[in-house]
């Protein structure tokens, strides 16, 4: 998996109040809580290993989404040492002589998801994430997070590749504004409405791959992710 770096672009973080946006009150259907979907730890999504040190991470045992969004790339950043997966072989091809080899791999979560949170804690938790990172556009992302209404909910995750959840409930509208924000190659690979199901609870895989077809005022959860 190559990844590639992209100019910071300078954007202001201060979320934009859009007096139009139709993603009002949403008291009445509060935004899905998380669930581990992959509860049996023997589960390769759950297991450490030199490519996913830390296994599966949720931002809540963390209590701080910007800081768990940090260790769920610290193999970026280069500066995380906790869960840090120490891998010890022994050649015996010699029978001479026993080679014992120690690596230590890098802190990192390939199935990471944040809590859903406002906009403007998104964006501080998004700036952990690689700038261009295969086909995902950091800055486009803070552009896009930046234009919604303030209690739109977000969930910063990696599935692998970098994801983002959207709970909005005004889906024809968001999906002109990712059009807006997100052209050519930033958009996502695969985008579409998480069925949460009786529990009420994501992640999840979209049940539906059509925004546009939505009906307004209706709250429904979005994932996007990039390959």
């Amino acid at each position: 998996m190559s990844t590639h770096n992209t100019p910071d672009d300078s954007t202001s973080t201060e979320p934009i109040k859009d007096l139009d946006d139709t993603n009002s009150d949403s008291d009445e259907t509060p935004a899905p809580t998380y669930e581990n979907p992959y509860k049996d730890t023997t589960n390769h999504l759950n297991a450490v290993s030199p490519d996913n040190p830390i296994g599966q991470l949720y931002s809540g045992d963390f209590e701080d989404v910007v800081r768990a969004t940090h260790v769920a790339y610290g193999r970026y950043h280069g500066d995380v040492t906790e869960g840090t997966y120490t891998q010890t072989t022994t050649d015996t091809t010699n029978t001479e002589t026993t080679d014992v080899v120690t690596e230590e791999f890098p802190t990192r979560s390939l199935h990471y998801h944040s809590e859903l949170v406002t906009p403007d804690h998104a964006i501080d938790a998004l700036k952990e994430m690689p700038p261009g990172y295969n086909d995902f556009r950091r800055e486009a992302v803070v552009e896009l997070v930046n234009n919604l209404a303030a209690n739109t909910k977000i969930g910063v995750a990696r599935e692998y590749s970098p994801a983002v959840y959207i709970w909005h409930n005004d889906l024809p509208k968001l999906a002109d504004q990712i059009s807006e924000h997100l052209t050519g190659n930033k958009y996502p690979d695969e985008i579409g409405v998480v069925d949460t199901g009786d529990t009420h609870t994501y992640p999840g895989r979209p049940s539906s791959d059509n925004l546009e077809d939505q009906q307004p005022n209706s709250p429904e959860l979005v994932r996007m992710w990039w390959d």
